[in-house]
């Protein structure tokens, strides 16, 4: 609430960039690697896969491009327990094996791709790749990891708020255009806000493969969420979700 102070859990955390009275942010350098992002990476192989002819990719919130991995962390209950794993095959086979390329050979991952790099090593080296970041620090250090890919453009804002138009002009130019939309979720506002982002830009799209990725904890939100963008008839396919610790298990 607005002038309450900071409660414990949050105490060593900063304040929010993006709001004064904002919750603290969410930094995805801790979760790198974790369960959830296998679960997306696998998906987005699998639909990077199927792109053909032209291909534009975009990112609405793209993060760092890649992240360091301590020797400890939630990625050890993610891509750790794939990373010698012999016997993949299908999605998952081709995710991992895409980590071992990006990350380079080592008994234990040392840092992870982001979406940004599993899609440019998937895709080739022709696609063009249109990344948004909000995050200053994050945004920097997706800059420096992008480098001189003339087929990249890495954007310093919103990618909620131009996610319309940009879909409508990338459909343009290209034969298979691909949406990933990935937000923290760090606000409850974010529940309501993202979908209606999303309705917009799939209101404004003929053809693109649009993908809304979001954390499920509990039903409550997500549940609403997908009624909310069913109500916008921006919910074309839903696939089954899980809740992660049961669908790992």
């Amino acid at each position: 609430m607005r002038g309450r102070a900071a409660s414990a859990k949050h105490a060593a955390l900063p304040d929010s960039r993006y709001r004064p009275d904002g919750a603290p942010d969410y930094g995805h350098r801790f979760h790198a690697g974790n369960v959830g992002d296998v679960w997306k990476h696998c998906a987005l192989v699998a639909l990077a896969e199927r792109a053909t002819g032209r291909v534009a990719y975009l990112e609405s919130h793209a993060g760092e491009g890649r992240y360091p991995l301590g020797a400890t962390g939630e990625w050890t209950e993610g891509i750790g327990r794939l990373w010698s794993e012999p016997a993949l095959d299908g999605a998952a086979g081709r995710y991992v094996a895409c980590c071992r390329a990006l990350a380079g050979s080592s008994e234990r991952p040392r840092t992870y791709p982001g979406s940004p790099a599993i899609a440019r090593a998937v895709l080739g080296p022709d696609a063009e790749l249109a990344l948004w970041e909000r995050d200053p620090d994050a945004f920097a250090r997706l800059r420096q990891s992008v480098g001189g890919d003339a087929h990249a453009r890495v954007e310093d804002g919103d990618g909620l708020a131009t996610l319309p138009e940009a879909v409508a002009t990338a459909e343009r130019d290209a034969d298979t255009v691909l949406v990933l939309v990935d937000p923290p979720y760090t606000q409850k506002a974010d529940w309501l806000a993202v979908p209606d982002a999303f309705a917009r830009a799939a209101h404004a799209s003929a053809r693109a493969c649009l993908v809304l990725w979001y954390p499920v904890k509990s039903l409550t939100r997500p549940n609403a969420m997908i009624a909310r963008l069913k109500e916008q008839r921006a919910c074309k396919q839903q696939q089954p979700r899980q809740k992660a610790r049961r669908a790992w298990a």
